[in-house]
């Protein structure tokens, strides 16, 4: 889902109505007469979640009344991942604003993944892309994939035991790495066949193309599927945080960034050169094999693994517990931290049954690469990719390890390691880079 639909008849788990009240929770009309009826919005409450819904208060006064709201929302919703937040146009409705004056509220929401807005408010944000809100979390990340590939080799091979089922995933692997990897050509032919039809304006349409190459179904086999899933995953993530700031006017010049920067450069039919881009890193790999064999005989029936079973113990038991019970509470029952050198990491007390999590200043955070270590930065792995590009672009300097435009200020700015950098709300960015160049601390 790119933005929230303009009619919500229903909602799955996990998802949460995001509607606009009146501070007395008299829910009588629009948008918070649905919430009430539906989801869960409790009469006399005017502010905060209830049930599956978030009111936020839009009736009060002027728009300067309703940001602290937003901004309260915005922080609620950083904090809690578990939930997926479809924000109406608040506002637009009884209350009478425009989308032009309600939709700049919600600019600290566009970098959270869990928060999908309007079409409306994404159109005056600028975000044709809000694709990239979505596929900045892999949906279908390196554990899942392993899963998936294992429950569908299972289909046919019935496993008995764990090192049946991790010999053939690691051959499936090994195969990869040896003679080729047909499946990742598959989902670059996808992108070949796309990117041709992928820019409108003069610019790259990014929705268009994640459309257009889920549109293709070119795998004949379910094990296959799944790794497909996550090599499409992992170019459309890689475009997308290259757009950023290359802002592609042509396919041309976006295959040649993807083969500078090694993208395109593995072999479908030969031996893979390191580093190789859709390789499945050594964590989640060292991971998966633990869980698997720590939790076998819970994923068995009558001694032979089931699909289903794995998937409810490896990944479902963990985020219905989120949506019961809050991350924080699973966290602090279900969850042990790594200790003196990482203490800031926290492992599932029993291995295999959900992520590892690091802990920042105001929540926790799936560690990127799904295994351990000091993983705060969400998008390090792209930024190795996007790092050559910035060296050589003439819209960029380095200054003090940070990447800066040199004129035009609303490129992003980025860090040699802690890749793009979040402006703080309080300057804008001629203020932020200012402080870069002079090297002075920000308050």
């Amino acid at each position: 889902m790119l933005f929230t639909p303009d009619r919500i008849d229903g909602l799955k788990p996990g998802q949460i109505f995001v509607f606009g009240s009146n501070l007395q929770g008299h829910h009588a009309g629009g948008a918070a007469r649905i919430a009430h009826q539906k989801f869960g919005a409790v009469w006399g409450q005017g502010v905060g979640l209830q049930g599956q819904s978030y009111a936020i208060p839009t009736m009060q006064g002027g728009v300067e009344t309703i940001k602290p709201y937003v901004d309260e929302f915005v922080r609620f919703a950083k904090a809690h991942e578990e939930y997926i937040f479809l924000v109406t146009r608040i506002g637009c409705g009884i209350a009478g604003f425009k989308d032009s004056e309600i939709a700049p509220l919600f600019s600290d929401a566009v970098e959270c993944s869990n928060i999908i807005l309007p079409r409306e408010f994404a159109e005056v944000l600028c975000l044709p892309e809000a694709t990239r809100r979505t596929l900045m979390k892999s949906a279908h990340g390196q554990v899942r994939t392993m899963a998936d590939i294992i429950i569908a080799l299972n289909k046919e091979k019935h496993y008995t035991t764990p090192a049946e089922a991790l010999s053939d995933l690691q051959k499936y692997f090994e195969r990869i790495a040896e003679t080729g990897d047909e499946v990742a050509f598959t989902a670059v032919r996808i992108f070949w066949n796309s990117i041709g039809d992928a820019f409108s304006d003069g610019r790259l349409d990014a929705e268009r193309l994640c459309r257009t190459m889920e549109d293709f179904n070119l795998s004949d086999k379910d094990w296959n599927e799944a790794y497909l899933s996550h090599c499409l995953d992992k170019l459309l993530k890689i475009i997308i945080y290259f757009n950023d700031f290359r802002r592609y006017r042509n396919a041309d010049t976006l295959l040649d960034d993807m083969q500078y920067t090694g993208v395109l450069s593995f072999s479908h039919c030969g031996p893979q050169r390191e580093p190789y881009y859709f390789n499945m890193s050594r964590y989640p790999w060292l991971f998966f094999q633990c869980g698997l064999r720590e939790n076998w005989d819970r994923m068995t029936t009558d001694g032979v693994l089931d699909g289903q079973k794995m998937s409810n113990v490896m990944f479902d038991t963990h985020e219905r517990g989120i949506r019961k019970y809050g991350l924080d509470a699973v966290i602090g029952h279900d969850y042990v931290s790594d200790g003196p050198c990482h203490p800031e990491v926290y492992f599932p007390k029993k291995m295999g049954t959900a992520p590892v999590y690091v802990k920042t200043k105001r929540e926790y955070i799936k560690s990127c690469g799904e295994g351990k270590g000091p993983n705060r930065v969400p998008d390090y792995f792209e930024m190795q990719y996007a790092q050559p590009l910035l060296e050589k672009s003439p819209d960029y300097t380095n200054v003090n390890g940070f990447y800066i435009p040199k004129s035009d200020c609303s490129l992003p700015v980025y860090h040699e390691w802690r890749g793009k950098i979040k402006i703080p709300s309080h300057l804008t960015p001629r203020d932020f880079i200012d402080h870069i160049i002079k090297g002075t601390p920000i308050s």
